[in-house]
């Protein structure tokens, strides 16, 4: 039988998977952040909870994994027309739901070794990135203070890379250009250090 130890056992459990990974993505400025991870792996382990109380576990848990895929749809965005950004936290989102139903469900070990395979994932994708492996993406504000050079800042842009916003602030005449690049990691540091020492931009933003 549930004792009230185990469900707040686990509820602390779940709260502090998601933590780490969650202030990852938060730092990295991902379009999902802390709080939603938090949310979804905590309410996954109290949904799990209250099946597992009324022993109706099964539809609960179909529903939990459904209804996780459509919030993970929401954080994948397209930009043109084969620019995808954002599977790997939709993927995320799916994958700590499942974590906190197994936390849920007291399987402390299987959640253990779970947990674990979640860091190494972290850990190697860090590791790719900061080596520059496979596609790097990046969203980046460029604040330029002259508009007769607009074109000229962006044809410094990669070629691939695709506009999403252009805004003028009136009060400090400025515009700002918003746009997505993708590419290799070196090219793209080349090409913002490149942008940073034109004599008309004044800021770069990179999200």
């Amino acid at each position: 039988m549930l004792t009230a130890h185990d469900a707040i056992l686990r509820v602390l459990l779940a709260f502090g998977a998601s933590l780490v990974f969650g202030l990852e993505r938060q730092f990295k400025k991902k379009p999902v952040g802390f709080g939603a991870f938090a949310f979804v792996t905590v309410g996954a382990t109290v949904l799990t909870l209250v099946a597992e109380t009324m022993n109706t576990s099964f539809p609960i848990h179909g529903s939990i994994i459904t209804g996780i895929g459509f919030l993970g749809a929401g954080a994948i965005l397209k930009s043109g027309d084969k620019k995808v950004a954002g599977i790997t936290t939709a993927a995320s989102i799916w994958t700590f739901a499942a974590l906190g139903i197994t936390i849920g469900l007291g399987q402390y070990l299987l959640a253990g070794i779970f947990y674990a395979l979640i860091l190494i994932v972290i850990i190697m994708d860090h590791y790719f990135e900061k080596h520059g492996f496979g596609s790097y993406s990046r969203t980046v504000i460029i604040t330029v203070t002259d508009p007769l050079k607009i074109k000229e800042v962006e044809h410094m842009l990669p070629s691939s890379h695709k506009m999403t916003a252009y805004d003028f602030d009136q009060s400090k005449n400025e515009y700002k250009l918003s746009c997505y690049i993708s590419g290799n990691k070196q090219d793209i540091n080349h090409t913002l250090n490149s942008l940073i020492k034109h004599d008309a931009v004044s800021r770069v933003v990179v999200e």
